[in-house]
């Protein structure tokens, strides 16, 4: 045997030797998911405080320093969005942000723009939600200066070409095409449409809408929308805090306020009657919504009732040991995913649900098995050990709000605009761990009771509504509604 050859054999034998040595160290594997014991979570978020500054005009900055790779991003968001689209013109503030990323500029046509980006690989994205517009790129760190002076032009006097509004608003009509091709897809616009009716987040684009946009609407749009004054700043990565203001000064300076009003909210919603809502879909299976009002994080009583709810939920349905996917999916097979969630929105309510995609004839009992354990847990805490697993599945998403520099500082940036509590991720972990069982309880019976549901069902309408043999039907859930959806790419029609 050559040395190389020994030395290569002593090499494998010691590595296997280690392996072995940590293998037999290692604890036991546990019998199931339910047994697994958690090391205590250890890590420090960086402070907001820290990581503000102030730019020229008092622009406030959210700055999360990282040199160990030299790139840098940059965000921009302002407080403006989709509920300030005009009547009849549904869309108009999701076009014009992806016409500011494709349109050009005065000086640079369309092609010439994504040229230059290109070339310096800039990557740039522009999008609207529902109450923010948000501007964002990332670059070399050596080409942020650059980078920095194309955003400004962009932002500053966009081209608005209309060649390419034409382009966005055919692909936008093809989108809409195409929205109610699947039950899950149905059920989630019906859910929002019944849950929302009358509010601006039930505003859907149409074929009409979309058709009604002009140049001129997007060019006064995004003088408008896009307001200093509105604005929070986000940068991450290697970025010299020292340096942001002169980084910016391309952008900032003699940036005059527009006093753009975004429109006033509803904080309250007007929602159809408790009941069972089946939305006609030529399908073998069935996608079930069990949906109710949800919190709002204006709320007086947030901090304390939306952690309550986010442990019922886990309880409930957020992983493979909560009753709803070990009674539907493991005990009686009935259901392909299964599952219970809630969010809340920035003034008013978000949704509460619980969720499933089941074979069509299997709807009534699964809708039952939700009505049964939501009432169970209104009525009766949960264990210690349901309430234990249900913080350690939650604990384990709490890193992922720090991920990077750059969601970092764009996460803090956002919880400003919403005018949240900077410390909302720094004590998100402390604030979970508190709900007792008791309260957990005591929540779900006043903020998600069963006899406020409204269960969206989307599926073959004969079927579920067919008299069963034996066994449940949705009738027993309350009234039952047939609705028959029209052209996708026109408004949702709702019964009285």
């Amino acid at each position: 045997m050559t040395r190389r050859a020994q030395l290569l054999a002593a090499l494998v034998t010691v590595m296997l030797m280690t392996s072995l040595a940590a293998w037999a160290q290692d604890p036991p594997i546990a019998a199931s998911p339910a047994d697994i014991v958690y090391p205590p979570l250890e890590f420090e978020p960086p402070s907001p405080e820290e990581s503000r500054t102030e730019l020229p005009g008092g622009i406030p900055c959210f700055v999360v320093e990282d040199h160990s790779v030299p790139v840098a991003t940059l965000g921009l968001s302002f407080r403006a969005g989709s509920f300030d689209d005009p009547a009849g013109k549904e869309g108009l503030a999701s076009v014009a942000m992806q016409l500011l990323r494709m349109g050009g500029t005065q000086s640079m046509s369309p092609d010439e723009l994504a040229s230059e980006l290109e070339r310096l690989a800039i990557d740039v994205g522009a999008s609207a939600s529902s109450r923010t517009l948000t501007v964002s790129l990332s670059c070399l760190s050596e080409d942020l200066p650059r980078a920095v002076e194309i955003l400004a032009e962009m932002i500053r006097s966009p081209r608005v070409d209309e060649g390419r509004l034409e382009l966005l608003k055919a692909q936008t009509l093809e989108e809409l095409r195409h929205r109610l091709d699947s039950p899950n897809q149905v059920a989630q616009l019906y859910a929002e449409q019944i849950l929302y009716r009358g509010h601006p987040a039930a505003r859907i684009v149409t074929a009409e809408s979309v058709a009604a946009i002009t140049v001129d609407d997007i060019r006064d749009f995004l003088s408008s929308a896009l307001d200093p004054d509105s604005l929070v700043v986000d940068m991450g990565g290697d970025v010299s805090r020292d340096r942001v203001a002169e980084l910016l000064a391309p952008l900032l300076q003699g940036w005059e306020p527009t006093g753009f009003q975004p429109a006033a909210i509803p904080s309250d919603l007007d929602p159809l009657v408790p009941g069972v809502y089946v939305i006609d879909v030529a399908s073998n299976q069935a996608v079930i919504i069990a949906t109710q009002p949800g919190m709002s994080r204006h709320d007086p009583l947030y901090e304390p009732e939306f952690y309550a709810l986010r442990v019922a939920n886990m309880v409930l349905g957020g992983g493979f040991s909560s009753r709803l996917t070990q009674r539907i999916r493991v005990q009686e097979g009935l259901a392909y995913v299964v599952g219970a969630q809630g969010n809340s929105n920035v003034g008013y309510p978000g949704q509460q649900a619980m969720v499933a995609l089941v074979d069509a004839q299997s709807a009534a009992r699964a809708c039952q098995i939700m009505a049964e354990e939501l009432t169970a847990i209104s009525t009766t805490p949960p264990s210690p050990e349901e309430t234990r697993r249900a913080k350690q599945g939650l604990f384990g998403t709490w890193v992922g709000f720090f991920e990077s520099p750059s969601s970092i500082a764009r996460d803090y940036a956002a919880l400003l605009l919403d005018e949240m509590p900077l410390d909302f991720y720094i004590t998100w972990y402390e604030k979970t761990e508190q709900p007792e069982p008791e309260v957990v309880m005591e929540v779900v019976a006043r903020r998600a009771p069963a006899s406020e549901i409204r269960w969206v069902i989307a599926g073959p309408a004969d079927m579920l509504t067919a008299e069963p043999g034996e066994g449940p039907s949705l009738a027993d859930l309350g009234p039952v509604t047939v609705i028959r959806p029209g052209d996708p790419t026109g408004p949702v029609a709702l019964p009285e």
